[in-house]
């Protein structure tokens, strides 16, 4: 499955989420509190999509 990966910024929270390019579904990952800013898990959090 092929994804496309968003942040979207919300004040001081960050939504990442993804969408499938086949199904166009919306996979919600992780609401993260900023700052800091570490998507260092992006890759682990996408394997569970799998």
């Amino acid at each position: 499955m092929r994804y496309k990966v968003y942040i979207l910024p919300l004040e001081r929270w960050r939504l990442v989420y993804a969408i499938t390019e086949t199904e166009s579904y919306v996979d919600v990952l992780a609401i993260r509190k900023m700052p800091p800013y570490d998507y260092g898990d992006l890759e682990q959090l996408l394997e569970e999509l799998r």
